[in-house]
């Protein structure tokens, strides 16, 4: 066995054992003692996380048990997860953010020569771009966490009204035009709110909550609600290319080449923020049910309208 395979062996080996001795790995792969003490710190030399401990009952312990064994790709699969993790990085905040550029280097660092010059060559002429906002969440891992958990959190939040104290279970985190945001059932309200992330200030763990909540892809997919209401707009053609760069409503949008339309159930609790949305299309979707949030956007229209005419004036 040539002794690059033995410590790719080894490596996959004692991922999998995590806690092992010398002798152990000698016998295993019918090396000596001492050649197994220079394939560890070699190893180790590589970034496999090893703990030594001395003594008659010493041995070794792998820090991490998150270490994957070697993976092999083709050229072509090693440049295209290279552009995976590179479109990332037009994010200010990553939930992985140090860990992602750890991945990226490693990556580069290990193309051959040729591969890194048809990379060099292909940044010219391909870019996975999102518009980059100088917006930080430093919170997202927090919330990204909590979901996970399934954490009960008191936040401050920075809400249309000012800063307010919420209590919140995050369902999970999601990115969306170059800003985060976190859907969390609102203990207040017994529904799910969005919060974008970057306007929560601080976040207070109260206790673990063990309830059966409506998961982020459900949410997502708008599959279930509370109070149902049915929601119809029409859409221009710039209607629909905006409704369809949105995650919780692309598919939902039906359109022809030159118009389209929406038909679908929301909560009632949400009619004021979906209706933000639809206003902030202007003239490109024109909401049609339900009422309420038709008579929301006339006021929000109408209360703008005073503004400006009492500025002219």
């Amino acid at each position: 066995m040539s002794k690059v395979k033995r410590l790719l062996d080894m490596m996959t080996y004692i991922n999998l054992k995590r806690t092992f001795t010398a002798r152990e790995i000698a016998d295993e792969f019918g090396v000596s003692v001492r050649t197994v003490q220079r394939d560890l710190l070699e190893l180790s030399h590589w970034g496999v996380p090893l703990y030594a401990e001395q003594g008659p009952h010493g041995g070794y312990t792998v820090l991490k048990n998150s270490l994957l064994p070697p993976i092999l790709f083709t050229e072509e699969e090693a440049i295209s997860m290279y552009f995976a993790y590179e479109s990332l990085l037009h994010y200010n905040s990553l939930p992985f953010n140090t860990e992602i550029k750890a991945a990226l280097h490693k990556f580069y660092m290990h193309l051959p020569p040729d591969a890194k010059e048809k990379l060099k060559m292909l940044r010219d002429y391909i870019s996975f771009w999102t518009p980059l906002r100088h917006i930080h969440a430093p919170l997202l891992k927090d919330l990204l966490d909590s979901a996970i958990a399934g954490a009960k959190l008191r936040i401050r939040y920075n809400a249309k009204r000012g800063m307010s104290s919420r209590l919140i279970r995050p369902i999970g985190v999601y990115a969306n035009n170059g800003l985060w945001y976190c859907p969390a059932y609102l203990y207040e309200k017994d529904s799910i709110s969005l919060f974008r992330i970057d306007r929560i200030f601080d976040i207070e763990i109260i206790e673990e909550d063990p309830g059966t909540y409506m998961t982020l892809r459900e949410w997502l997919s708008n599959e279930e609600t509370k109070e149902p209401i049915k929601l119809k707009v029409r859409l221009t053609r710039e209607g629909v290319r905006q409704c369809l760069t949105n995650p919780w409503l692309e598919q939902y949008v039906a359109s022809d080449n030159e118009a389209g339309y929406i038909e679908m159930m929301i909560e009632t609790s949400e009619i004021h923020f979906t209706g933000d949305f639809f206003f902030s299309l202007g003239s490109d979707a024109i909401v049609e049910e339900p009422a309420e949030m038709v008579s929301y956007i006339c006021e929000k229209a109408q209360s703008i309208l005073k503004l400006y005419q009492n500025e002219n004036k």
